[in-house]
C-alpha cells in the first residue's frame, strides 16, 4: 500500500515499464520500477529494478522513457548530495541479458534543480530536465535548464551539454521533455 505504482509508465513494442516511487523495498519512499511483457491477453512480470543510488524519499522513477530496451528513470526529489539535486538513472542490459544501473547526474548539481523532473531517450542520447536549474539567481521562478548526454558504451553515459533560458523568468525548462530524430522539445 501506497507504493503509487504506475505513478509514470513507458512501453516499447511488448516491454511496459512502470514506477513505483512509493515502493520501500531500499528505503523509505526510494522507489522502484517494475519490468513487464505484454502478450496477447496477459502481462508477464520480468524483473523489479531499483535506483543506481537509493536514497529515502527519493521517489525513484517519476519520469520515465523507454527506447531501444534501455531504460531511463527520473528521481528530482532525491537529496543524497544536496536538496532536490535530483538523479536519473539508466537502466540497460548487458550481453548476457542481466540489468545495469547507471547513475547520472549533471557535472555541476545545484540545491533544488530538481534534475530528473524529465527524461527523453533518442538512440545514444539521453535528454534531462532541471526545471528549477538557477544559474541566473536575479530571476525567479529560476528559468530551468535541459541536459544532452552521449553514450559511449554500457554504463559510459558523458554530459555533452546543458540548454538554459538565462534571461527568460518562468521559464521551467526541462519541466516535459520529449527527444526525436535529434530534435528537442521542452
Amino acid at each position: 500500500a501506497g507504493d503509487r505504482f504506475g505513478e509514470a509508465v513507458a512501453v516499447e513494442g511488448e516491454l511496459v515499464v512502470a514506477s513505483a516511487t512509493g515502493d520501500d523495498d531500499q528505503g523509505t519512499q526510494t522507489g522502484a520500477l517494475h519490468v513487464s511483457l505484454r502478450t496477447t491477453g496477459s502481462i508477464i512480470p520480468l524483473d523489479q529494478l531499483y535506483s543506481p543510488e537509493p536514497w529515502a524519499s527519493q521517489e525513484y522513477g517519476t519520469e520515465l522513457d523507454l527506447q531501444g530496451g534501455r531504460i531511463a528513470a527520473g528521481a528530482p526529489f532525491d537529496n543524497r548530495n544536496g536538496p532536490a539535486h535530483g538523479l536519473v538513472g539508466l537502466h540497460e542490459q548487458d550481453g548476457s541479458g542481466n540489468w545495469t544501473a547507471t547513475a547520472i547526474r549533471p557535472d555541476n548539481p545545484q540545491d533544488y534543480e530538481y534534475f530528473g523532473a524529465s527524461v527523453a531517450l533518442d538512440g545514444d542520447f539521453l535528454v534531462v530536465g532541471a526545471p528549477g536549474d538557477d544559474q541566473n539567481p536575479q530571476l525567479d521562478p529560476p528559468p530551468g535548464a535541459i541536459y544532452i548526454f552521449e553514450r559511449f558504451g554500457l554504463g559510459d553515459w558523458v554530459q555533452r551539454r546543458r540548454i538554459t533560458l538565462p534571461t527568460y523568468p518562468f521559464g521551467e525548462l526541462g519541466l516535459a521533455s520529449a527527444v526525436d530524430n535529434g530534435r528537442i522539445l521542452s
